[in-house]
């Protein structure tokens, strides 16, 4: 984490060869590390870190589906809790315009201010400690690859997979539910008003 406790998520991509399913899966796994956060997590933002440097930006762009990109940033923000404090495109592509222009669609106003563009690797270092980085970065922690398999070995694990398990059982006890009386007791016209003319 850095010195302000935001947790620093890199995603690099490597592969132009991606299919909805490639999509779904990442999407997929990026619920289930807002699980993970929500159960055993006290950082108060994540710097996201999107590295662009190894594909064709315009081959990416025209498989990313705006609307479930839009979904998924929403179920991470609003229904996990999860704050955004910055995103930090890696590119180098004359193309890269074209993505930030979709993800300033995607995000809202306040998250579109926050999207950074680097050029090389070495310029987060203003944002996010430089030790912090993985070894494929300059930095002081693990490999990029072995950080990727320590967290697929940690939310498949005995005790996050029985947490998860019982996450989805869980549900709401409608029979405990209070019914609503309003309309009955005023006359189907709920709402709160100072001044009311019925004709």
């Amino acid at each position: 984490m850095t010195p302000e406790h935001h947790r620093v998520f890199i995603c690099k991509l490597t592969s132009e060869n991606l299919e909805a399913a490639s999509f779904f899966c990442f999407y997929r796994y990026m619920t289930m590390l807002c699980e993970y956060f929500l159960q055993a997590e006290y950082c108060k933002g994540f710097q996201i870190v999107l590295d662009y440097s190894q594909i064709n930006i315009l081959s990416f762009v025209t498989k990313v589906n705006p609307m479930e990109l839009r979904q998924i940033i929403t179920l991470m923000t609003e229904g996990y809790g999860c704050r955004i404090k910055g995103v930090h495109v890696i590119s180098s592509s004359k193309m890269v315009d074209t993505l930030i222009t979709m993800l300033k669609q995607v995000f809202s106003a306040k998250l579109a201010d926050r999207i950074h563009l680097h050029k090389t690797p070495e310029t987060l270092s203003e944002y996010v400690p430089k030790d912090m980085m993985p070894s494929d970065y300059g930095g002081k922690e693990m490999a990029l690859l072995d950080l990727n398999k320590a967290w697929l070995k940690e939310i498949s694990s005995k005790e996050f997979l029985a947490y998860m398990n019982e996450m989805n059982k869980a549900s709401t006890n409608e029979s405990c539910r209070q019914s609503d009386k309003f309309n009955e007791h005023y006359i189907g016209m709920p709402g709160s008003f100072r001044a009311l003319s019925v004709d």
